[in-house]
């Protein structure tokens, strides 16, 4: 049989068009977006809870170190040498009043041990007259830094508080003592900068790596103001818990605005009677994922010489949203 050479004819398939190959792209762009997103959203909720962890073990150490100061504070003659501190804070400060003087003398022992800046931790006294003296542990720390009373800038650096706080807690008193190597990665040092050439400080960080913000009394943050709840026996309107019989809410010392001018800047703001005083605590604050703390008008004058918290109509809420502090981890509890 003559065999006839079979013939194929080719049907090849059709390449993709440009639309279906630019389909294809978008699609996995989109995919990829998804997935980076979810990405960033678990990455940031990790470091937020790492976070929260971190200042819960802070506040728990600042509390024991706080309540030492005032034990400390309250049974502890007021010295005499080398400066007469307690005749200064009866003529300037007390009226002549010796239970004022005590609690003036407790508020000025916590501004002293838990300074916001180094200038303040360098000077307590914020001035030229001298209510307390410098805790030389502090002086001599931040000397070993090139800090001292010549180059503490004011306004002070935004890391200020962190760095001080870290310094108080590293202070052993009555036993306590802390370890800041116990809380690994939340504790940075602060390179050289265009505040401090030389300085070598240690700081405390949330877990995006900004330093953490310390406010010894945020007098001007209603949320805290909102978490007093009166101890047993505690009259409603004596919420400063450092003035449980009110002596700082007396119309009589009230009467003298020299006395209370010179309080304020030395030691925090005041809301006069009929108002009751407000509620303070320390807190604790990490500027959250956008690492903006969005108090007004900026951290950096929050921080002192009065130590308000402002979250009033100049505080740029959406900052403020993401903000983590101590005592909204504890909510419901006294923070104190």
């Amino acid at each position: 049989m003559k065999g006839y050479p079979m013939s194929y004819r080719s049907n090849p398939r059709p390449g993709f068009t440009i639309i279906e190959m630019l389909t294809v792209v978008f699609i996995i762009a989109v995919l990829f977006s998804l997935i980076a997103s979810a990405s960033v959203r678990y990455y940031n909720t990790q470091l937020e809870k790492n976070t929260q962890s971190t200042i819960g073990k802070i506040d728990s150490e600042l509390k024991s170190h706080w309540k030492k100061v005032i034990q400390q504070a309250t049974e502890e003659p007021i010295p005499s040498r080398p400066i007469d501190y307690h005749t200064n804070i009866v003529n300037d400060l007390a009226g002549h009043d010796e239970a004022r003087v005590r609690v003036i003398w407790i508020k000025l022992r916590l501004k002293q041990q838990f300074p916001m800046s180094f200038a303040e931790a360098l000077n307590p006294s914020s001035g030229k007259k001298q209510y307390v003296p410098p805790e030389p542990a502090y002086v001599k720390t931040l000397g070993q830094a090139g800090i001292n009373t010549t180059n503490a800038k004011w306004p002070p650096a935004p890391y200020e508080s962190s760095a001080c706080l870290a310094m108080a807690l590293e202070l052993s008193r009555g036993g306590k003592v802390t370890n800041l190597a116990d809380f690994g990665s939340s504790v940075a040092t602060i390179p050289p900068d265009n505040f401090y050439q030389s300085s070598a400080m240690k700081c405390l960080i949330d877990g995006w790596g900004t330093p953490l913000a310390f406010y010894r009394w945020p007098t001007g943050f209603p949320e805290v103001d909102g978490l007093y709840r009166p101890q047993a026996g505690q009259a409603p309107a004596n919420r400063d818990l450092q003035d449980p019989e009110g002596k700082l809410s007396d119309a009589t010392w009230w009467s003298n605005p020299a006395l209370v001018a010179k309080f304020r800047f030395v030691i925090h703001h005041l809301t006069g009677p009929p108002a009751a005083p407000t509620y303070l605590v320390p807190v604790i604050a990490s500027a959250g994922r956008d690492r903006h703390f969005g108090v007004a008008p900026s951290p950096v004058v929050a921080f002192a010489p009065d130590p308000m918290l402002t979250v009033g109509p100049k505080a740029d809420q959406n900052a403020l949203s993401d903000n983590i502090y101590n005592f909204r981890l504890t909510l419901g509890g006294r923070g104190d």
